[in-house]
Order: structure tokens, then sequence, then C-alpha cells
């Protein structure tokens, strides 16, 4: 299951699921993370305070853009851009 369609299925529940949001929020972060951000870096975050601390767009701890984990057609369009285009893509700059 898609990382987002797990935490999408609990606004779809009919029962109140607002006690829950939190530690999937956490979990979707993290899991997100995980596709930008090396493992390293991610499992040093024990608590929710270490991962919302953790400075994402920190260079240090992004993957390079060919380790970057987006998904096959995201890839491919990325592939497309011009080198210029690919970096601002990447890192905003």
């Amino acid at each position: 299951m898609d990382k987002f369609q797990k935490y999408e299925k609990l606004f779809q529940r009919k029962e109140s699921t607002i006690h829950m949001m939190y530690d999937e929020q956490v979990d979707l972060f993290r899991s997100v993370l995980l596709s930008f951000c090396s493992f390293g870096d991610i499992e040093k975050l024990k608590t929710a305070a270490d991962l919302t601390n953790f400075v994402f767009t920190d260079v240090k701890v992004q993957m390079s853009e060919t380790e970057i984990k987006i998904g096959s057609y995201c890839s491919r369009e990325l592939g497309a851009l011009k080198d210029s285009s690919k970096a601002y893509f990447c890192r905003g700059s």
C-alpha cells in the first residue's frame, strides 16, 4: 500500500480516528524522509521531537540526485530536464 493511502484511509473511516492521527503522521513523515535523506540520519531520530526538529533541507543529510526515491514516472520526467532545472527541482537552487 502506498505510504499516503494508509494515512488517507484514516480520514475515510466512519468512526473517529483523531487519536491515531499524530502517530500515523509521524510515521508518514519518517517514511517520506527515507526517500530523500540518508537512512543513517533518519535512524538517529528516536522521538517525534527529534523528527520535527530534523533539518531536512541541510544538503549534508540529503541523498544525491541518483539515490532519491521518487518513482519511475517522476524519474523519467526528471531525466528529460536540463541540468539547471534538474538541480532546481532536487535542491531548490
